[in-house]
């Protein structure tokens, strides 16, 4: 059982049968109710559980970048948090995070994992990432709304990203998000490419790209978020 209904009638009055009648009603459109909202608290948690196994093949495919997902999943949240955007935007925002990779599973391993400087052939198929994530995502009818995101999280505040240039706020807002929280566990993180540099060193670059490659209010706010506590960065050799 999931709960007792009481009901109880002081005085010398009994119930009738148009009470009990009434009461059975009651009783049975609350049983809906609960019945639907467990229903629904299930489907949302295999939702969210579909999108962190498909996270999961995606960082597992590249083990250098293993953990990346999650991390920017983190980041956004704590970023679309800091925004006041509604409950709803903030959970679309950090699923997206967790999948903004998946068209990184059409990829050559030979590209993704190369050590040193890509080509500018290799880097054209990089590129291709964000597009192929979106089609792989039209796929499944309850991933649509992370579509956008996904597709245009390697857009730029001044129009130099892709896959579109988008300029300013023409880029959704889900995808700036993602855009800055990628790009901060990237810097932080060991690379085939790169070093892992210090979470102020990652601080400053963000700062330094405030305007140009990112959007310069919430950039702003994610600093001085991370600078006011820095034990949310996760350490990138530990998870």
């Amino acid at each position: 059982p999931i709960g007792i209904v009481f009901m109880n009638r002081t005085g010398h009055f009994r119930f009738t049968v148009a009470d009990y009648e009434t009461f059975l009603l009651f009783a049975g459109l609350a049983g809906a109710a609960l019945d639907r909202t467990m229903l629904e608290q299930h489907n949302r948690e295999l939702y969210r559980a579909s999108t962190e196994v498909l996270a999961a093949v995606v960082d597992a495919k590249d083990p250098t970048t293993l953990e990346h997902s999650r991390h920017v999943a983190f980041y956004s949240r704590e970023l679309a948090t800091l925004m006041d955007l509604p409950a709803d935007d903030i959970e679309r925002i950090e699923l997206a995070g967790l999948l903004h990779d998946i068209g990184k599973l059409g990829i050559p391993d030979l590209i993704l994992r190369k050590p040193g400087k890509l080509t500018d052939e290799e880097f054209a198929i990089i590129k291709t990432h964000p597009d192929r994530g979106a089609r792989i995502l039209e796929r499944h009818p309850a991933l649509g709304q992370l579509i956008p995101m996904v597709r245009h999280h390697h857009e730029a505040w001044n129009g130099g990203g892709y896959p579109l240039g988008l300029k300013a706020d023409a880029t959704p807002l889900g995808a700036s998000i993602i855009c800055i929280a990628d790009a901060f566990d990237t810097i932080v993180s060991v690379r085939t490419y790169q070093k892992r540099r210090s979470v102020d060193e990652a601080l400053q670059e963000l700062e330094r790209c405030a305007g140009t490659q990112f959007h310069p209010v919430m950039v702003r706010r994610f600093i001085d978020h991370l600078n006011a506590n820095r034990s949310l960065v996760f350490d990138s050799e530990t998870g």
